[in-house]
């Protein structure tokens, strides 16, 4: 088988909302460039003799050129969604590559080889939800909607951008649990620095009415 946020006041409350990202993703691009090299694909019984590489470099290389163009179309997408924070992306991506091929090695024996971004855009389209439901709930639950929706249809076997590969929606599926870890990651991450935010601006304010006063006991 083959297969730095802002702070928003409003009635009383403080709320953090993060910028989506601006800048140019220049890893989304590196590892979609990556991507059109074609590397080495899963291949099992390579892995069992030694080519361990293989458990990451398979998620870069495609079937066909369909194959390629819709998981590079989805990949840079999301990618450009969820590169705010860089570390936290490169995690999630090589976390997907790894763990993702390593349940295929235990848990799929009958998989000889895979090839496919899928599980790695999986993982970044669950992130994704996260990161649009910050702004705009709406648009994440439509987005939530279409993912649970592309895996119900694959599960009946039934590919819906590329024929003749053999889809298995488990690997989506644990693609975006391990998105969801990274969300969930990254929320902690953010929250300790818009803690820290508001530690100084707290310890600038306390500083400003100190610095007033002795320049009013002063003239006094």
């Amino acid at each position: 088988m083959k297969g730095s946020g802002r702070l928003v006041r409003s009635a009383g409350t403080e709320r953090t909302r993060r910028p989506l990202p601006t800048r140019v993703p220049w890893l989304t691009l590196i590892l979609a460039a990556v991507t059109l090299g074609g590397l080495g694909q899963y291949d099992r019984a390579a892995i069992l003799h030694g080519e361990v590489w293989r458990l990451v470099t398979g998620h870069f290389s495609h079937w066909s050129s369909s194959h390629l163009a819709w998981d590079l179309l989805a990949f840079v997408i999301l990618g450009t969604i969820c590169e705010r924070r860089r570390g936290v992306f490169v995690a999630v991506v090589f976390a997907t590559a790894w763990i993702v091929s390593l349940f295929l090695l235990v848990a799929c024996p009958e998989v000889v080889t895979y090839r496919g971004l899928s599980a790695i855009d999986s993982a970044l389209w669950i992130w994704a939800v996260f990161i649009i439901g910050e702004r705009r709930v709406s648009m994440a639950l439509a987005l939530l909607s279409l993912f649970i929706g592309k895996v119900m249809i694959e599960s009946t076997g039934m590919p819906l951008f590329v024929d003749g590969v053999t889809i298995l929606p488990v690997v989506h599926l644990l693609g975006g649990a391990i998105g969801f870890c990274g969300s969930v990651a990254e929320h902690k991450m953010m929250s300790r620095t818009d803690a820290a935010l508001h530690r100084n601006q707290r310890r600038d304010r306390v500083r400003r009415r100190r610095d007033e006063s002795a320049v009013v006991g002063g003239s006094a």
